[in-house]
């Protein structure tokens, strides 16, 4: 529902350029259309073997420098305040859930949530965003009250403010997410030039939050203890001393930049390379780590565009970030370092993890972040524009094309999540689907499924060899082990045992002695398998 959001805003923002026949713009945002141009340039990469792995994300960016220049439309104080108002309304809400979640809900409540781990995730359903987000909240409520130093807030935005300044603290310790606790770490230390400056006048506010803060934190702190103390699921204090497999991810992710520098391997390609070159630095199959096999992201964005678009595209990230660290070079220190504390959570996010594909809330969140400090700057220009035919044009096809098609993909991604839990797979729901475009990998996936079963079944050789085709395509881009085990399977059903041999000494050497390959090793001519 949030791209409907953003769809939208982009109209309602475009249709304002064309009533007033003028384009506001700033330096900012031209940086920011340079950067975004230069990465969709490397689409045009020969080497890309599967659109819709690189098509999205860079749908994605160009929508998001849209919606940032839709907004600069919009000049009006009022209109940047009630922004930020909604978006803490929207992060009080998230962690009004999350405290629910932590502290009622049961095994069999209706969210699903896993009371075992007893993580709350809000309506994210992944504790690493719902920890960033809750730190962007603090980062927005801190940012409000220093930036009306002395004047009268309505009173709903100063309880908003209490309950963020309260709940933040305590989730972010019991959600026990490293990049949220140093997120909230990074809003503090940014803010607190803006605390010094300002603590005469904001002296019993900052106060009233500091004690809710202590009391948060104190509060996060006892429950965790008592609840680990009761519960052994609870993750200990080894997180903080263990890095974890990203280590190995991004040790490996620089290794391929290295041997591909200037154009990277091309958008859509990370998996299959980042697994080649993950294997080929193992002495045996063993060596190799079980929980990396369906690795399709680096847990760092930078990497990733690194990765994909070597120095081209980190030449486009890198205008990105000289436009944005320019703007609040221009601003007064002390504010900078304030706007910079608003997007902070989730830029630091992005260097551990991939949120943005989890959450379209964060990539508003962020635009609109970050177009904010644009608008504190205030250095803005204008270009009469008396032709506005194209304007129009673009104000309503983008919601009329956009709106239709999220909806129908949000119906679609439902019935194909309800498609993965039936037990037997009902695969007369996937005639339900409206929108295979939505997530177009995964529909696919389950119809070629389909199809391979139905040829198992009919013994259709022509349709077994049709799926190895498709597979083997497939193969080059997301190197799977279930992909590869149908394709031992269908081989093998095809009387195809030399090359079932090769697909499976491949297969090992890619993703090691995995459980799910052991059956078919030293297997029988003789032994039919079918799909399950």
């Amino acid at each position: 529902m949030a791209w409907v959001f953003i769809a939208l805003l982009i109209g309602v923002g475009i249709w304002r350029w064309v009533s007033t026949r003028t384009l506001i713009f700033s330096q900012q945002m031209l940086w920011f259309w340079t950067g975004a141009l230069i990465l969709s340039l490397l689409l045009l990469d020969p080497r890309i073997r599967d659109l819709s792995l690189a098509i999205p994300r860079v749908t994605a960016l160009l929508a998001g420098v849209l919606l940032y220049t839709t907004l600069l439309q919009f000049q009006s104080n009022r209109v940047w305040q009630s922004l930020l108002y909604w978006m803490l309304v929207a992060t009080s809400i998230q962690s009004g859930l999350g405290l629910v979640q932590y502290f009622s809900f049961g095994p069999d409540n209706p969210l699903g949530y896993d009371a075992i781990s007893n993580r709350p995730n809000g309506t994210f359903q992944q504790v690493n965003v719902m920890a960033s987000f809750v730190a962007t909240g603090l980062a927005i409520g801190l940012h409000l009250i220093c930036s009306q130093p002395g004047q009268t807030r309505p009173r709903l935005l100063t309880l908003l403010i209490g309950f963020t300044a309260f709940s933040a603290p305590l989730l972010l310790v019991v959600i026990q997410s490293r990049t949220g606790q140093l997120a909230g770490c990074a809003v503090l230390l940014l803010m607190a030039p803006t605390f010094i400056q300002h603590f005469q006048s904001l002296k019993p506010e900052l106060a009233k939050l500091t004690l809710l803060f202590a009391l948060g934190l104190s509060s996060g702190i006892i429950s965790l203890t008592v609840i680990k103390a009761e519960d052994s699921a609870q993750r200990g204090g080894s997180i903080y001393e263990h890095p974890g497999a990203r280590t190995v991810i991004y040790s490996q992710s620089l290794a391929i930049i290295q041997s591909q520098p200037l154009l990277g391997v091309g958008y859509g390609n990370f998996e299959s390379a980042w697994r080649t070159t993950y294997a080929n630095q193992a002495e045996t199959p063993g060596d190799l780590e079980q929980g990396l096999h369906g690795l399709n992201h680096p847990h760092n964005e930078t990497l990733l565009w690194g990765v994909e678009g070597g120095a081209l595209a980190l030449f486009g990230l890198v205008l990105l970030a000289v436009g944005y660290l320019n703007t609040l070079r221009r601003l007064a220190w002390v504010q900078g370092l304030s706007y910079l504390a608003l997007a902070a959570p989730i830029l630091i996010h992005t260097q551990t993890e991939y949120p943005l594909y989890h959450s379209s809330l964060h990539w508003i969140t962020l635009i609109v972040l970050l177009a904010s400090a644009d608008h504190a700057r205030g250095a803005f220009k204008t270009q009469q524009t008396p032709h506005i035919l194209l304007p129009g044009a673009l104000a309503i096809a983008i919601p009329l094309i956009t709106v239709p098609f999220m909806l129908t993909g949000l119906q679609s991604l439902a019935v194909t999540t309800q498609f993965e839990a039936s037990k037997p797979k009902n695969y007369t729901l996937l005639l339900e689907v409206t929108n295979p475009a939505a997530d177009l990998s995964r529909f696919q996936w389950h119809l070629w499924e389909l199809r391979l079963k139905t040829a198992l079944a009919t013994g259709d050789r022509e349709e077994l060899n049709a799926f190895l085709d498709w597979s083997e395509t497939r193969a080059q881009s997301m190197p799977r082990v279930a992909l590869f085990i149908h394709q031992l399977i269908a081989q093998r059903a095809l009387g195809k045992f030399d090359a079932a041999d090769r697909t499976l000494a491949n297969a090992r050497f890619l993703f090691g002695d995995m459980p799910e390959l052991l059956p078919f090793i030293d297997l029988p001519n003789t032994v039919k398998i079918r799909v399950e």
